[in-house]
């Protein structure tokens, strides 16, 4: 075997990349050394700017939602049937629900 080579088979599973981590570290320490700096600039910047600027930055922050698709028909009848007469219960809240809305 040429171990010049990678292994055809990449790297493990779960392995970390030995590059990224130190990038990693040093764009993390960039970024808390130099927060002051970030938040006096974005106090000068246009609304416009700012929503953009807050909206390119809120991924990294907050973790995508992904669409949950729910069809009727992964409900059984009856229990469809239950939740509607649930809701139309006028004493709903008081059995221990809270409505939405």
């Amino acid at each position: 075997m040429n171990n010049n080579f990678p292994s055809p088979a990449g790297r493990p599973k779960g392995t970390r990349n030995k590059v990224s981590a130190p990038i990693k570290e040093l764009l993390a320490n960039f970024t808390s050394d130099n927060f002051t700096q970030f938040k006096e600039d974005f106090a000068t910047l246009k609304a416009r700017d700012r929503c953009k600027l807050y909206l390119e930055i809120l991924p990294y922050i907050v973790p995508r939602m992904k669409d949950v698709a729910l069809t009727i028909d992964a409900i059984p009848g009856d229990q469809i049937d239950n939740f509607i007469h649930r809701l139309m219960d006028p004493d709903y809240e008081s059995n221990g629900f809270t409505r939405i809305g």
